[in-house]
């Protein structure tokens, strides 16, 4: 028979809190940062969860991305088609269609960011470009 000792109970109880208290202390310095958008500028802190909360059911991958490049990290943006093509056994042609659509999705929310992605994606399309002309 497996019975569970007062001492399992307890570590297992300890090892639930440590992961919850983590998960709790990130979500309070997000909670703080909000109410300082909110102070500086009534409305701006909702308007910006409820624009996130509908990009992550529309599109979660798109949803990931807007918080990297939010913040700060550009590279899921500025990864050619080439290098994401060897990861995903895609042509770069599927992932420039997927990636068009995806961010169209992203347009319709965060217009801005939108545009900021189709520039970065521009710029690290144009070496691209460049080595397949002079390839000739």
């Amino acid at each position: 028979m497996n019975s569970i000792t007062a001492a399992d109970r307890f570590a297992t109880c300890v090892t639930t809190y440590d992961a919850a208290r983590g998960t709790a202390q990130l979500s309070s310095e997000i909670m703080e940062r909000l109410v300082e958008m909110h102070e500086i500028k009534i409305g701006r802190a909702a308007d910006l969860c409820r624009r996130l909360g509908v990009l992550a059911d529309m599109s979660p991958t798109m949803f990931l991305i807007t918080l990297r490049l939010g913040s700060g990290n550009v590279d899921a943006v500025r990864r050619s088609f080439s290098e994401m093509a060897e990861h995903r056994g895609l042509t770069r042609q599927a992932l420039h269609f997927e990636w068009s659509h995806e961010v169209a999705k992203v347009s319709m929310i965060f217009p801005e960011l939108a545009q900021l992605m189709a520039d970065y994606r521009q710029s690290t399309d144009e070496p691209e470009r460049g080595d397949e002309e002079d390839g000739r």
